[in-house]
């Protein structure tokens, strides 16, 4: 998806807050890279895996004259491209108060009734095997005990000698 010009920051984040929730389980990785209103020459990226996002500064910024052109990229399974990219062009700046106010609609929507994370199904049926579970897994997670606490190092291969 490709949009120009900048994104009005609360609705991004409010936006893309929805899809996660939504779709946590359905977006295997998503990245981008976006300009915000208010932001200056500052150039933003961001990249995911699930709901987990990663987002900050990019090392370069816009450079004089350069389009200010939003990517985003979902990679995942039954996306609805048209339906996420009308959601996400909402957040275009400048964003009315009536537009602001949908975004608002969908965001509490799906922070009440939306997928919590993407791992939701492992965690209730682990919680369901209670503390003969939580015991398994704990004493499963310790590594074994190296034998060798002091390895030495490999040696230095010895050279062949020439005929």
């Amino acid at each position: 998806m490709k949009f120009s010009g900048n994104m009005d920051t609360q609705a991004f984040n409010m936006v893309m807050a929805t899809i996660l929730r939504r779709e946590a389980q359905n977006i295997f990785r998503s990245k981008g890279v976006l300009s915000f209103e208010g932001e200056g020459e500052t150039k933003f990226v961001f990249q995911g895996v699930h709901e987990q996002i990663d987002f900050g500064p990019a090392k370069s910024p816009w450079k004089a004259g350069e389009e200010r052109l939003n990517k985003l990229v979902f990679i995942g399974r039954g996306l609805e491209r048209d339906e996420l990219e009308g959601f996400i062009k909402l957040a275009q700046a400048p964003v009315s108060d009536e537009v602001m106010g949908k975004i608002q609609r969908e965001f509490y929507d799906a922070m009440e009734t939306g997928v919590t994370n993407a791992y939701e199904e492992e965690d209730a049926a682990f919680e369901e095997e209670g503390d003969e579970a939580l015991a398994a897994a704990q004493v499963n997670s310790h590594p074994k005990p190296n034998p060798n606490p002091n390895p030495k190092p490999n040696p230095k291969p010895k050279p062949k000698p020439k005929p």
